[in-house]
């Protein structure tokens, strides 16, 4: 009799044993697949942090761009009134000679 309570005792605690270790098996593939998930979710959101700093990028050079063409054109307007001024100035300088001199 005791050698079969000595039996069940050492089944029992081969079987506690045996659930122990399922349950540590369950714990670590669900710790497993938690951190999947969140490498997963980790990788998603770089992906969309980089795609946003590229569209950032791309509007700034958009408007250095459209900048730069509006300062040539504003540099083309000040060159031509620049032009205009030293014309009408040379023009007025002649007049004036001219009635210096008489």
């Amino acid at each position: 009799e005791e050698a079969l309570a000595l039996q069940q005792r050492l089944e029992t605690a081969a079987a506690l044993r045996q659930q122990q270790l399922s349950q540590l098996k369950l714990l670590e593939e669900t710790r497993r697949q938690f951190i999947a998930r969140q490498q997963a979710i980790h990788a998603m959101e770089m992906q969309r942090l980089e795609e946003e700093l590229l569209r950032k990028r791309r509007e700034r050079e958009l408007e250095l761009a459209s900048s730069l063409q509006e300062m040539e054109a504003t540099a083309a307007e000040v060159e031509k009134q620049r032009a205009l001024l030293e014309h009408e100035i040379a023009e007025r300088q002649k007049v004036f000679d001219l009635f210096a001199k008489t």
